[in-house]
C-alpha cells in the first residue's frame, strides 16, 4: 500500500501479487459482480469506483508487470 498527495489530489495504491487479470478482465474490473481470476472481484471494486465518482474523485486498476494488480484510488482535495 502507498499513500501520497498532489497540489489538488490525494491517493491510495493498493498492490497484490496474484494472478494477473487478462485485458478483457481488467477493462470490467469495476463492474460490479465481475468474475475474474476464478473469483468475483468486481464486487468491492464497483462499491470502490461509486464511493470515488460520488465524491468527486476516480479509481483506476492496472496489471502489474511482475504479476498481480494495482488498484488506486485519487480523491480530490477540497479547500
Amino acid at each position: 500500500m502507498r499513500v501520497g498527495d498532489a497540489a489538488e489530489a490525494v491517493f491510495v495504491e493498493v498492490r497484490d501479487n496474484g494472478a494477473p487479470l487478462s485485458i478483457e478482465e481488467l477493462s470490467r474490473a469495476f463492474d460490479p459482480f465481475f468474475v475474474g481470476r476464478g473469483t468475483t472481484v468486481g464486487g468491492s471494486l464497483a462499491v470502490l469506483w461509486e464511493i470515488a465518482q460520488a465524491m468527486g474523485g476516480e479509481a483506476r486498476a492496472a496489471r502489474l508487470t511482475s504479476g498481480g494488480m494495482c488498484t488506486t484510488l485519487f480523491m480530490p482535495v477540497r479547500m
